[in-house]
């Protein structure tokens, strides 16, 4: 809204897939946000959003009395997995120095299905703070965190537009409005413990 509201004589058209988009093919989209793995395409920009938190996310009432202090605590409860996040609970279970248990996990296609289910008290859910940010403000979701937490902190959303298109007026414009944004809402960017 605060886009529209700055920039009134651009139109706004949305489109979600669980897929990159390919700007050189469709040319009737401007900008793609990219999460995951950024495109890599001769001809097509791709800018990192900023580095963000990976970490076990989990509905408040699923920990109950019994608090995770531990990352071998987190493993009790059902792993959930994002299929497009490249962060799989394999690599946390590395960084932490625990074994991943060898039992059914559900996977979702998309993060915010995997957030969602985490949200309902299907498990936990290995995705990014800025992805969860709304759910965690919420208090829907919290952080399984701990001075023995390790959080795998890296760039998670990227935004692709065509190298050709990157003085236009409409790209710039959103360009300069991310930034600001990403700017003013620092905090879920930043790890909080030891990043690796």
């Amino acid at each position: 809204a605060d886009f529209m509201q700055a920039h009134p004589g651009l139109t706004m058209r949305m489109s979600s897939s669980a897929e990159p988009a390919d700007l050189l093919k469709d040319v009737a989209l401007d900008v793609d946000i990219a999460y995951g793995a950024p495109p890599s395409r001769n001809g097509v920009a791709v800018e990192p959003l900023g580095d963000e938190s990976i970490v076990p996310l989990v509905a408040p009432r699923l920990l109950g009395d019994a608090p995770a202090r531990a990352p071998r605590d987190v493993l009790r409860h059902t792993l959930i997995e994002s299929k497009l996040n490249p962060v799989h609970w394999s690599d946390w279970c590395r960084l932490n120095g625990v074994r991943l248990p060898d039992r059914a996990r559900p996977s979702f296609d998309r993060g915010s299905l995997a957030v969602a289910a985490a949200v309902d008290g299907l498990g936990v859910a290995l995705e990014s703070t800025r992805f969860a940010q709304a759910e965690l403000a919420r208090g829907d979701l919290v952080v399984v965190e701990g001075d023995a937490f390790r959080h795998v902190v890296r760039p998670m959303h990227f935004l692709c537009y065509r190298r050709a298109d990157a003085n236009e007026d409409r790209i710039v414009a959103l360009r300069q409005w991310l930034g600001a944004q990403l700017a003013a809402s620092d905090a879920p960017a930043r790890p909080k413990r030891k990043a690796a």
